[in-house]
């Protein structure tokens, strides 16, 4: 019996050394360089103006931002965006600001202020248009706090390949299409 005691022991652990270490690489992910950095830019065959309409009309911000369902602006300008995630409804906060000289948006997106503060991002979008083809560029800063801050890595890993195999590629599809189907009339 002494034994096998001290093999669970021993067992145990060995379990919370593995899990020590786990969560030691997971904080020390977090604080790298470039921690929490998203990037990435696609080219839409269309003029910046076509393309900028898609960011600043909530409506069509549903067609291309994944998990997008509702998007209104509230009473102090903020936009509340609601947004699927794993099944699960989550509402976020967003001020932004729309930027000169050439179409550019800053924004900052993060939880209403009555809930848990787990992040805070900042985006800046550019777009930049040359010969009636506009390059649509990201780069977001995101400070996770609290356990989503040793998740920091994952979650940053998850955002990259969303922007880059979805949310880019479906705002490409979406404005493309749109400028080749015809005018409706009356």
């Amino acid at each position: 019996m002494k034994r096998l005691f001290a093999r669970l022991v021993r067992l145990a652990i060995g379990v919370v050394a593995v899990l020590s270490l786990l969560l030691l690489a997971l904080f020390v992910a977090g604080k790298r360089r470039g921690a929490g950095h998203n990037e990435a830019a696609i080219d839409v065959a269309r003029p910046a103006a076509d393309v900028f309409v898609y960011f600043t009309d909530l409506e069509r911000a549903k067609l291309w931002v994944g998990g997008l369902t509702e998007a209104t602006r509230l009473p102090d300008g903020h936009r509340r965006l609601t947004v699927m995630v794993d099944g699960e409804r989550t509402d976020l906060d967003e001020d932004w600001a729309t930027l000169e000289p050439s179409p550019r948006i800053v924004m900052k997106l993060r939880p209403p202020l009555d809930q848990p503060q787990t992040f805070i991002e900042r985006a800046d979008w550019t777009f930049a248009e040359h010969g009636g083809v506009t390059t649509v560029r990201v780069s977001a800063d995101t400070q996770y706090h609290g356990l989503f801050a040793l998740l920091e890595s994952l979650i940053t890993k998850a955002a990259q390949k969303k922007i880059e195999e979805h949310d880019l590629p479906t705002l490409k599809r979406v404005v493309e299409a749109a400028a080749a189907s015809p005018p409706r009339g009356p």
